[in-house]
C-alpha cells in the first residue's frame, strides 16, 4: 500500500498528496476512502470495496456542494487513481463501489519526484540558456501565456497550502475535514508566514496544542491587522511587558494613607 495514505484517524492528508492532485478536497476524499477501504470486508475480484451514494458521501464532505463533489469524485477516477465498480444484488441499484489503485498512485508519486529532480537540474545548467532566450519569439500568443500563467499560479497556490497544512500538522495541530476551509479560509487572509509562526506559538504555550487555540491566534492578528512576524513579535514584547509590570503592582503590599509613625506617606516612606 502507498506511503502516502494513513490507515487510522483523526483524518489528516500529507502535503506531498495534495501537491500531486493539486487539490487538496481531492486528497481529502482519496484519504477518506482509503480509511473505509482498510476497514472494508466487501472483497470481489481480489480487491476490497466500499460503496456509498454521493448522497452518503456528502455527509463525510459536507464543506462541498454534492456537485462539486462529484467533479472531485471524477477527476480522481479519470485520474486512474480511482477506480469503479458494480456490484450491487439488485439489477436496478446504481451505487457505485470504490477502490483505489495503489500502484498508479506509487506511479503517480515517482513521476512527481522525477519531475522536481528535472526542474533542479534545469535550474542548474539551463540558467544561461533560459536567459538568451527569453529575448526571441516574442510572437507567442498572449492568451495563450496568460492561461499557462494562471494555471501554474493555481499549481503554486496548491503547492503553498499544502506547505502550511504540513508545517501546521508539525505543530501537533490537528486538521480534520471540519477546520480544513477555515484553515484555506486564512491562508487567503493573512501571511502564510504568520500562519506557521501562530501554530509554532501554538505548539510552545497551549498545553494540548489543538485548532481552536491556533484559530484564536490567527483571529487576533486579523483583528489587530498584523501583517508579517516582525509585528506579531513586537506585540507579544509589548504584552509580556504588561503582564510583568501587571505582576509586579499585584505583588505589591496595599498600604492606608498613613504611615507607620502616624503621619502622612510621603515618597521617602517605605513600607515593610
Amino acid at each position: 500500500m502507498s506511503n502516502l495514505l494513513f490507515d487510522e484517524r483523526p483524518l489528516v492528508i500529507q502535503p506531498t498528496l495534495a501537491r500531486m492532485l493539486g487539490s487538496l478536497d481531492e486528497a481529502v476524499i482519496l484519504q477518506q476512502i482509503h480509511y473505509w477501504l482498510v476497514r472494508s470486508t466487501n472483497v470481489n475480484d481480489g480487491y476490497k470495496w466500499v460503496y456509498n451514494s454521493m448522497t452518503e458521501w456528502h455527509k463525510q464532505f459536507s464543506w462541498l456542494a454534492i456537485a462539486t463533489l462529484k467533479r472531485k469524485f471524477k477527476s480522481l477516477e479519470d485520474k486512474g487513481l480511482l477506480i469503479t465498480g458494480n456490484y450491487n444484488k439488485a439489477k436496478f441499484d446504481k451505487t457505485k463501489w470504490y477502490r483505489i489503485d495503489y500502484d498508479a498512485l506509487d506511479e503517480m508519486k515517482q513521476r512527481l519526484y522525477q519531475n522536481d529532480t528535472t526542474r533542479v537540474s534545469n535550474c542548474t545548467n539551463g540558467e544561461y540558456q533560459n536567459d538568451t532566450t527569453n529575448t526571441i519569439d516574442y510572437q507567442e500568443n498572449t492568451s495563450d501565456k496568460a492561461v499557462a500563467v494562471e494555471e501554474q499560479e493555481q499549481v503554486d497556490n496548491v503547492s503553498n497550502e499544502a506547505d502550511i497544512f504540513g508545517e501546521v500538522q508539525a505543530c501537533g495541530i490537528q486538521i480534520t475535514p471540519f477546520n480544513q476551509q477555515l484553515l484555506v479560509d486564512y491562508i487567503q487572509k493573512l501571511n502564510p508566514e504568520l500562519i506557521v509562526y501562530a501554530a509554532q506559538q501554538t505548539s510552545v504555550s497551549a498545553k494540548h496544542p489543538n485548532f481552536n487555540y491556533f484559530k484564536a491566534i490567527l483571529e487576533r492578528y486579523i483583528q489587530l491587522g498584523l501583517e508579517s512576524v516582525e509585528e506579531a513579535k513586537e506585540l507579544e514584547a509589548k504584552f509580556e511587558a504588561n503582564k510583568q509590570q501587571r505582576n509586579r503592582s499585584y505583588n505589591r503590599k496595599p498600604t492606608s494613607n498613613k504611615s507607620k509613625w502616624g503621619g502622612q506617606l510621603n515618597e521617602y516612606d517605605v513600607t515593610f
